[in-house]
């Protein structure tokens, strides 16, 4: 059989990825580059996290440190519960990054934690259906929402982040941002331009490709079943991101009407396009498409080479002793996905997970459980194969060398670190985007994806410890998934030393901010002046320092 197109030169890219490791750990932060020029000013960012504590922020908070290392400021305003998170973000890839960064600590009513949110997101899991899904959708929204106004609201953190003098805002995609969201509020408020990181997989894409939510292959689009299916996942694609866009504009209204920054015509410096976007993507998992001028792909950022694992010490302990392999069970680092999960389901798991000895198993179980218990009130009947903690770094568990295989929920960031490891999954998605991820990581032979996860069960349906054992090994005793999976990892790795993600993100930034004249890439500092019937002219060159802004 001849190699896939996309993989005919991975034997090439195997010379270059033996450079990854100096290039990505630490030295991608730029520590190695010249110092700063006239021509490349020092600037002043603002990374705003209204609702920290998650992986799409951790991003974000590596870019921060980065831009610090390279020597410009950068303040983090930062939730108190989210503090510890956000530190750990900023260091993991640049070493001693958190004490680079200024950190504004500031109180918020909530946390991702909460019982509110906990509440929301059993409602999503409950949900079947496109309209119960947009209205579950609707209700996360309107919760970031309310996150972001609290944040906005406290009079003393926005005049301290006014005085600042802020170059531009670092921010990162959510769904349903698109049209509007906190990071565009926030700018907006200081005047200030937007520089957004994409981590976000594309969900548009042009026809002629399988659409990311379709489940299509390359092979279906040859067939002209498989084009209608696409023609009309693409329809609904559009329609669906149309809504959600709606749905938060809708859910920000309130949250601007109550700060006075009111939206209105982009060309009136009143939009939410940012200046520049960092997409995070993985070449080997999108399918080809036309970029913006404002969109710069740099690459996926959370993967790195792995670092030993000594913390916790029973987990170290536990894999040292793996001389059989382990299996990597994670459902990813927003604790309240295990409430998709039943009482059955977790007993279903661990049966499997007893079954598969002498195979180990590391089982992530961190945060909310079903019925609001814990781990320890769960009452698992775990085998002497398994362990569960309640976290481990992740991609260094990847990264570890007596790892077999890994069963991963298909975030963005554990489909990255997967390929870049080389490691075989089974995956266990909970939602649709989740289930995309981990089919683009099957259609390069690496993955199998479980029929009995939340995202692809039928309803009533659950785990059974003979489905989820006869699927790990599968995965892990079929020599072609391992097989695939380095090969993967060799296009992964070659292309990250090519150009380490990080440090093009500080030259896409700097660049940016260099070029930045009004109207320059469509963006103008915030004023609604030309709206109102005004002039809308009183910009000043914000992209400059920030020091023609003025009050609202």
């Amino acid at each position: 059989m001849a190699p896939r197109p996309r993989l005919a030169l991975l034997p090439l890219l195997c010379l270059a990825s033996a450079a990854a490791a100096a290039a990505l750990d630490g030295g991608a932060a730029g520590s190695g580059w010249p110092p700063l020029s006239p021509e490349l000013p020092p600037r002043r960012f603002l990374v705003p996290l209204s609702m920290g504590g998650q992986s799409p922020s951790a991003d974000a908070l590596a870019v921060a440190a980065a831009l610090a290392r390279r020597g410009h400021a950068v303040d983090v305003a930062v939730p108190t519960a989210d503090v510890a998170f956000s530190r750990w973000a900023a260091a993991r890839h640049v070493e001693g990054g958190d004490g680079l960064l200024g950190w504004v600590v500031y109180e918020m009513p909530f946390s991702a934690t909460s019982d509110t949110v906990k509440a929301e997101v059993q409602q999503l899991a409950a949900n079947t259906g496109t309209r119960s899904l947009v209205l579950a959708l609707r209700g996360v929204l309107r919760r970031n929402a309310r996150a972001c106004g609290a944040m906005l609201r406290n009079a003393t953190l926005m005049r301290g982040l006014a005085a600042s003098n802020y170059s531009a805002v670092i921010t990162f995609k959510t769904p349903g941002d698109g049209a509007d969201g906190c990071g565009c509020a926030v700018a907006h408020a200081l005047r200030v331009p937007e520089l957004m990181l994409h981590a976000d997989r594309f969900l548009s894409a042009p026809l002629s490709v399988p659409q990311f939510f379709s489940g299509l292959s390359r092979e279906d689009l040859r067939t002209f079943r498989g084009r209608l299916l696409n023609a009309a996942a693409f329809a609904s694609s559009a329609l669906f991101l149309a809504t959600l866009d709606h749905i938060g504009a809708a859910a920000m209204a309130p949250v601007r009407a109550a700060s006075g920054l009111p939206r209105g015509p982009a060309a009136a410096g009143c939009g939410c396009a940012p200046l520049l976007q960092l997409c995070t993507n993985s070449w080997l998992l999108e399918e080809p498409r036309p970029l913006a001028p404002n969109q710069a792909l740099i690459g996926p950022i959370a993967p790195r080479p792995p670092r030993p694992i000594t913390e916790p010490a029973e987990v170290a302990a536990f894999l040292e002793g793996a001389t059989s392999g382990f299996l990597l069970v994670s459902f990813g680092s927003i604790p309240t996905l295990s409430l998709f999960l039943t009482r059955r389901d977790f007993g279903q798991l661990a049966a499997a997970f007893a079954a598969l000895a002498p195979l180990r198993v590391l089982w992530l179980l961190k945060g909310s459980l079903p019925g609001g218990l814990t781990a320890g009130e769960l009452e698992l009947e775990l085998g002497a194969n398994t362990l569960a903690a309640p976290w481990v770094d992740l991609n260094d568990a990847l990264g570890h060398p007596r790892l077999a295989a890994a069963m991963l929920h298909g975030g963005a960031h554990s489909v990255d670190e997967a390929a870049f490891h080389g490691k075989p999954v089974v995956g266990i998605p909970f939602q649709g985007e989740q289930r995309a991820n981990l089919l683009r990581l099957a259609a390069l032979g690496m993955a199998e994806v479980s029929p009995e996860a939340p995202a692809t069960r039928p309803p009533g349906g659950g785990f059974t410890a003979a489905g989820v054992e006869a699927l790990v090994r599968k995965v892990t005793e079929t020599p072609s998934y391992a097989a695939a999976a380095r090969r993967v990892a060799a296009a992964a790795r070659g292309r990250a030393a090519l150009r380490p993600p990080l440090r093009a993100a500080v030259e896409e930034v700097e660049l940016a901010l260099l070029a930045a004249r009004p109207p320059f890439g469509g963006w103008r500092p915030y004023s609604c002046g030309a709206w109102r019937g005004g002039d809308g002219d009183d910009a000043g060159a914000a992209a400059d320092g920030g020091g023609g802004r003025e009050e609202l």
